[in-house]
């Protein structure tokens, strides 16, 4: 591939797989060893591999250095779907014939025989790695439990692209900067969680939104939680504070639930939206102390299966939880905004409210503030 450009033209060679084809390290270290001898400036694969997050290439044991002019950068084809569904349906294309070919391309991608699988299995080891985790049996060394948490983290990306391509919007995982700066601090990390409290965990960012939405698996009791977390409005009473929060959760589920967090206090009085609704007062203490913040999440039964079959598997499991919470739960949230500081109102100028006749208007003359009333609206004449 070759492109133009006023500046520097840019070369990279590219390497496509479909269905269930996989990238080769061996193949792609001789491609960026041809590409580097002939100043090529990449190596670009596209595959139904999905990049555990954006920079990490998916194929592990590639060889080419962070200074390298000649580098590797992977799309998936999930990607290139999400965009162009986006492009199309929510932003729009102006040129009619660009816009009947991205449709086309669309069409073309999402037909069963085009080869364009979407991330769809959690492997062989998901299994065992569902039962160790279950029964507390898992070890910190398992490549088992590595490999699995590597197809966690691209499971959230692929519920970015998903949720993208739903809403329109440029929807991201939030990945810390030590992770990524080092993906196997952030690997060790999913697996040490998976391993002390059987738990897998993300955070997803929407543009514009009222807070991340967190993504949460607990393994052991085959449940997903998607959440999110709002500051209480401080500057009205308590049971107007979550009257605040209610009002904005029409569309939501009476399942909801709302953990009112006291000030002061770490631990959380929860209710249901359906108890809130009739009672404000249910996610108060006593005390009738003012809520600081509130935690909203959802609860549904996680799949097991790696793949889906004729049963919910675990990465529709997900995907479904966390698309049915933003449509019914989190786009109708707002964040409160408080008001801007009060100024003391000052009274109006008496010139400018009491207008005097000017000079050259006499008073009571047609025009002046103080002419007479015209009743039959007929014409003023000099």
């Amino acid at each position: 591939m070759f492109l133009a450009r006023r500046t520097d033209p840019f070369e990279a060679l590219v390497e496509v797989k479909t269905g269930l084809n996989k990238l080769g390290a061996d193949q792609l270290n001789e491609y960026l060893k041809v590409a580097k001898g002939e100043g090529i400036d990449s190596v670009i694969t596209i595959s139904n591999e999905i990049a555990p997050s954006p920079g990490v290439h998916p194929t592990a044991g590639l060889k080419v250095k962070s200074n390298s002019k000649t580098q590797a950068h992977h799309l998936s084809w999930s990607l290139i779907l999400a965009e162009a569904v986006k492009e199309h349906s929510h932003r729009g294309v102006d040129d009619p014939e660009q816009a009947w070919i991205l449709g086309e391309l669309i069409r073309y991608l999402t037909h069963e025989k085009s080869g364009v699988v979407d991330f769809s299995d959690m492997g062989d080891n998901w299994p065992k790695v569902l039962e160790a985790a279950t029964d507390g049996s898992l070890s910190l060394k398992s490549p088992e439990a590595a490999e699995i948490c590597q197809r966690w983290d691209q499971l959230l990306r692929f519920a970015t692209l998903k949720l993208g391509s739903e809403t329109g919007a440029d929807v991201t995982e939030v990945i810390p900067r030590a992770h990524r700066q080092n993906p196997q601090m952030r690997n060790k990390e999913f697996v040490a969680q998976m391993c002390s409290e059987g738990v897998l965990a993300g955070v997803l960012r929407v543009p514009d939104g009222a807070a991340d939405l967190s993504v949460s698996v607990d393994l052991r009791v085959r449940k997903v939680t998607v959440s999110t977390q709002l500051a209480a409005p401080d500057d009205r009473t308590p049971r107007a504070a979550i009257v605040w929060l209610v009002k904005q959760m029409k569309n939501a589920p009476e399942c909801v639930l709302v953990d009112v967090y006291p000030k002061f206090r770490s631990t959380p009085f929860t209710a249901t939206l359906q108890q809130l609704r009739d009672d404000p007062k249910a996610g108060l203490p006593e005390s009738k102390q003012p809520p600081s913040k509130f935690l909203i999440r959802q609860q549904t039964s996680m799949g097991t299966g790696r793949r889906s079959t004729r049963k919910k598997g675990f990465i529709d499991s997900v995907i479904d939880s966390v698309i049915e919470f933003y449509a019914n739960v989190f786009q109708d949230l707002q964040a409160f905004v408080p008001r801007a500081p009060a100024l003391e109102r000052h009274p109006k100028n008496d010139e400018k409210s009491n207008p005097q006749p000017n000079a050259t208007t006499p008073a009571g003359a047609p025009g002046s503030p103080n002419a007479p009333p015209n009743p039959h609206n007929q014409p003023l004449h000099d």
